[in-house]
């Protein structure tokens, strides 16, 4: 990893098993969902483009 921010974000994104970084609209859709169901309760969700699984 280099001292560069944006080729840096690149090549972990490469690694990402979507291939790109999360952006805010992807945590706002994740949370309008979480507030739309009135049966969800105390979830964790993680939206990072599956980057616990690599």
């Amino acid at each position: 990893m280099g001292t560069d921010p944006q080729a840096t974000f690149g090549q972990v994104a490469t690694q990402l098993p979507v291939q790109r970084l999360s952006r805010a609209t992807d945590v706002a859709q994740a949370v309008i969902f979480l507030m739309a169901s009135p049966t969800v309760t105390g979830e964790v969700v993680h939206v990072d483009g599956g980057h616990r699984l690599v």
